[in-house]
């Protein structure tokens, strides 16, 4: 029988800054939330599988401009009015890329 249960943390600002999925004692999922610059979420590291950790990046005016991941990674552009205009993604597939025009 499955016993399920979540287990969270946050921070002083009441950020989430871990999330665990345990059966009995064994972790099935195990999340960790960082706000590397003070403010934005940077990174989702995943502790059951490294290799699903997530980057997140901004620019100066704190817009998602960069994120990667196990899909690859995509760069966001914004016009003068802080609205996306594209996004491009960089698969891990070398020579690979889509840009949807939004």
């Amino acid at each position: 029988m499955l016993a399920l249960k979540a287990v969270t943390t946050y921070d002083l600002d009441y950020r989430l800054t871990s999330l665990a999925v345990k059966n009995g004692t064994a972790a099935v999922s195990s999340l960790g939330y960082a706000y590397g610059d003070g403010m934005n979420l940077t990174a989702i590291n995943d502790n059951v599988a490294p290799a699903n950790n997530i980057g997140l990046y901004y620019n100066p005016a704190n817009r998602l401009q960069n994120a990667s991941g196990l899909w690859g990674q995509s760069v966001s552009y914004y016009d003068g009015i802080n609205h996306i205009v594209r996004d491009a993604m960089r698969t891990r597939t070398p020579h690979q890329t889509t840009v949807e025009p939004l």
